[in-house]
């Protein structure tokens, strides 16, 4: 289990460390954060429909700002990197 996962770099040395040579990567990070913003205000959009199903009270309040965290912590670690890679030739 890891707390975040490995930056660029870290996947190019793996897959280098496994026999790969790299052709080409591209990381796509900045793509997903983007939408982080719009997707953390989701709930307080639909707060009076969220109250309605399950009703006022700290535990929708919590849920909301756990939410909130968890964007954020997507939007500074959470992205993805596409690696083309082959095996060398013998």
């Amino acid at each position: 289990m890891i707390n975040f996962p490995p930056s660029l770099t870290e996947w190019l040395d793996a897959v280098r460390g496994a026999g790969f040579e790299v052709d080409e990567y591209t990381e796509c990070g900045a793509r997903v954060a983007k939408h982080a913003a719009r997707i953390r205000d989701i709930p307080t959009s639909r707060q009076e429909e969220l109250v309605a199903k399950f009703g006022q009270g700290p535990g929708v309040e919590e849920s909301m700002a756990e939410f909130s965290d968890i964007v954020s912590l997507i939007k500074k670690h959470n992205g993805y990197v596409i690696i083309a890679a082959r095996k060398p030739t013998r």
